[in-house]
């Protein structure tokens, strides 16, 4: 009867679906769409907020725009059509040359998060920035 039970596991255990969440087996060839989807700089909160910061770094408005959510504030709209000026750009730069992050706190939901970011920019201390989880990738909604 043990016998039977060990080769019955073992079955259903190879025939289970991988989990959802689960990376892709290697060599797995995902469609463009899901490799967007699974972009490790935009995983988690955290994720977005340093890819972010690197961008603004950069002055990259493409890599920018991809930070920040279709829910954003409506200032942020600009940067979400990659029409975003040179001064602009400098601007975003400058407010977070420095810039670390502090503490992250989830939302209830768990589709929400505040990340704390410590400034070094015109004796502003510290921002907050709010992030919606879309899909499997966090986006900036405000800040």
């Amino acid at each position: 009867m043990r016998h039977a039970f060990i080769i019955s596991f073992t079955i259903l255990a190879s025939c289970s679906p991988p989990a959802a969440n689960a990376p892709p087996a290697s060599g797995t060839v995902l469609p463009a769409s899901l490799e967007l989807a699974r972009d490790p700089a935009l995983s988690g909160p955290e994720d977005v907020i340093l890819t972010f910061i690197e961008a603004a770094a950069k002055k990259d408005a493409d890599v920018l725009s991809q930070c920040f959510s279709i829910r954003s504030d409506k200032e942020f709209q600009a940067i979400l059509e990659k029409n975003v000026s040179a001064d602009d750009l400098s601007e975003i730069a400058g407010m977070f040359k420095g810039a670390s992050i502090v503490k992250t706190t989830m939302g209830p939901d768990g589709v929400t998060a505040v990340v704390k970011v410590k400034l070094e920019w015109e004796g502003r201390e510290f921002e907050e920035i709010r992030l919606h989880a879309e899909g499997s990738a966090w986006k900036i909604t405000s800040f």
